[in-house]
Protein backbone atom coordinates (compact mmCIF):
# COMPACT_ATOMS: atom_id res chain seq x y z
CA UNK A 1 0.00 0.00 0.00
CA UNK A 2 1.39 3.12 -1.07
CA UNK A 3 0.14 6.35 0.71
CA UNK A 4 2.03 9.72 -0.56
CA UNK A 5 1.62 13.67 -0.50
CA UNK A 6 3.78 15.77 -2.25
CA UNK A 7 6.70 14.79 -0.24
CA UNK A 8 6.58 11.85 1.68
CA UNK A 9 6.01 8.92 -0.07
CA UNK A 10 5.38 5.50 2.32
CA UNK A 11 6.07 2.15 0.89
CA UNK A 12 5.11 -0.98 2.08
CA UNK A 13 7.18 -3.68 2.34
CA UNK A 14 6.90 -7.64 3.85
CA UNK A 15 11.22 -8.24 5.07
CA UNK A 16 9.97 -11.83 5.16
CA UNK A 17 9.63 -12.01 0.91
CA UNK A 18 12.34 -10.61 -1.21
CA UNK A 19 10.28 -10.46 -3.74
CA UNK A 20 8.28 -7.67 -1.99
CA UNK A 21 11.60 -6.56 -1.33
CA UNK A 22 12.55 -6.67 -4.65
CA UNK A 23 9.71 -4.77 -5.68
CA UNK A 24 10.70 -1.75 -3.85
CA UNK A 25 12.82 -0.44 -6.31
CA UNK A 26 10.22 -0.17 -9.28
CA UNK A 27 7.98 1.13 -6.46
CA UNK A 28 10.44 4.06 -5.91
CA UNK A 29 10.96 4.78 -9.33
CA UNK A 30 7.54 4.94 -10.29
CA UNK A 31 6.79 7.06 -7.13
CA UNK A 32 9.76 9.77 -7.48
CA UNK A 33 11.64 8.67 -10.63
CA UNK A 34 14.93 6.55 -11.57
CA UNK A 35 17.25 9.35 -10.65
CA UNK A 36 15.80 9.45 -6.75
CA UNK A 37 17.30 10.47 -3.21
CA UNK A 38 15.64 8.60 -0.28
CA UNK A 39 15.84 11.48 2.24
CA UNK A 40 15.11 8.72 5.35
CA UNK A 41 14.24 4.92 4.89
CA UNK A 42 13.05 3.36 7.61
CA UNK A 43 12.88 -0.51 8.15
CA UNK A 44 10.70 -1.07 11.07
CA UNK A 45 10.91 -5.01 10.65
CA UNK A 46 9.73 -7.24 13.30
CA UNK A 47 8.93 -10.56 14.44
CA UNK A 48 8.44 -11.78 17.75
CA UNK A 49 6.94 -15.15 16.52
CA UNK A 50 7.97 -17.18 19.88
CA UNK A 51 8.08 -15.54 22.68
CA UNK A 52 8.24 -18.02 25.41
CA UNK A 53 11.36 -19.43 24.08
CA UNK A 54 14.15 -19.39 26.56
CA UNK A 55 18.11 -20.22 25.60
CA UNK A 56 17.92 -23.58 26.71
CA UNK A 57 15.65 -24.70 24.21
CA UNK A 58 16.26 -22.60 20.90
CA UNK A 59 14.08 -24.02 18.19
CA UNK A 60 16.53 -23.63 15.10
CA UNK A 61 13.34 -23.00 12.94
CA UNK A 62 12.09 -19.78 14.81
CA UNK A 63 15.77 -18.35 15.18
CA UNK A 64 15.64 -18.45 11.44
CA UNK A 65 12.70 -16.98 11.08
CA UNK A 66 13.42 -14.60 13.65
CA UNK A 67 16.74 -13.27 11.51
CA UNK A 68 15.41 -13.77 8.34
CA UNK A 69 12.61 -10.88 9.16
CA UNK A 70 14.46 -8.80 11.80
CA UNK A 71 17.47 -8.71 10.05
CA UNK A 72 18.31 -10.34 6.78
CA UNK A 73 14.92 -8.37 5.27
CA UNK A 74 16.84 -5.05 6.41
CA UNK A 75 20.03 -6.10 4.80
CA UNK A 76 18.35 -6.68 1.62
CA UNK A 77 16.31 -3.74 1.54
CA UNK A 78 19.34 -1.21 2.02
CA UNK A 79 20.72 -3.41 -0.60
CA UNK A 80 18.04 -3.30 -3.02
CA UNK A 81 17.66 0.36 -2.36
CA UNK A 82 21.39 1.48 -2.31
CA UNK A 83 21.60 3.29 -5.85
CA UNK A 84 18.48 5.84 -3.99
CA UNK A 85 20.79 6.51 -1.05
CA UNK A 86 22.88 9.41 -1.64
CA UNK A 87 24.92 12.15 0.27
CA UNK A 88 22.74 12.94 3.57
CA UNK A 89 20.40 10.03 3.15
CA UNK A 90 19.30 8.40 6.68
CA UNK A 91 19.18 5.01 7.33
CA UNK A 92 16.79 4.37 10.39
CA UNK A 93 16.86 0.42 11.48
CA UNK A 94 14.48 -0.09 14.45
CA UNK A 95 15.93 -1.93 17.23
CA UNK A 96 14.45 -2.93 20.69
CA UNK A 97 15.79 -2.85 24.18
CA UNK A 98 15.59 -6.38 23.81
CA UNK A 99 18.56 -6.27 21.52
CA UNK A 100 20.71 -4.10 23.72
CA UNK A 101 24.39 -5.99 24.81
CA UNK A 102 24.29 -3.75 27.75
CA UNK A 103 21.25 -5.16 29.59
CA UNK A 104 21.76 -7.69 31.33
CA UNK A 105 19.40 -10.80 32.28
CA UNK A 106 17.94 -9.09 34.76
CA UNK A 107 17.20 -6.30 33.13
CA UNK A 108 15.19 -7.90 30.57
CA UNK A 109 14.46 -11.35 31.48
CA UNK A 110 14.69 -14.44 30.38
CA UNK A 111 11.91 -14.59 27.68
CA UNK A 112 12.29 -13.56 24.42
CA UNK A 113 15.50 -14.96 23.18
CA UNK A 114 15.49 -15.18 19.78
CA UNK A 115 14.06 -12.44 19.32
CA UNK A 116 16.49 -10.59 21.39
CA UNK A 117 19.15 -12.30 19.85
CA UNK A 118 17.67 -11.26 16.16
CA UNK A 119 17.36 -7.62 17.37
CA UNK A 120 21.17 -7.49 18.43
CA UNK A 121 22.20 -8.85 14.91
CA UNK A 122 20.38 -5.98 13.96
CA UNK A 123 22.46 -3.90 15.65
CA UNK A 124 25.62 -5.18 14.76
CA UNK A 125 24.31 -4.64 10.88
CA UNK A 126 23.77 -1.06 11.70
CA UNK A 127 26.94 -0.72 12.70
CA UNK A 128 28.57 -3.01 9.61
CA UNK A 129 26.23 -0.43 7.20
CA UNK A 130 27.30 2.62 8.56
CA UNK A 131 30.75 1.95 8.07
CA UNK A 132 30.42 0.47 4.40
CA UNK A 133 28.10 3.69 3.81
CA UNK A 134 29.80 6.09 5.29
CA UNK A 135 32.01 7.17 2.13
CA UNK A 136 28.64 7.86 0.36
CA UNK A 137 27.66 10.48 3.16
CA UNK A 138 24.54 8.29 3.92
CA UNK A 139 23.97 8.26 7.84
Amino acid sequence: MAKSNSSIHVLECDTSSLSSISSLKSQITKALGSDAKLDYLLNNAATNSVPEQLSLNIDPEALLKEVGVNVIGPAKVVETLQGFLKKGSLIMNMSSGLGSAGLTISDIGSKCTVYSISKHALNMLTVHQSFNLKEQGVL
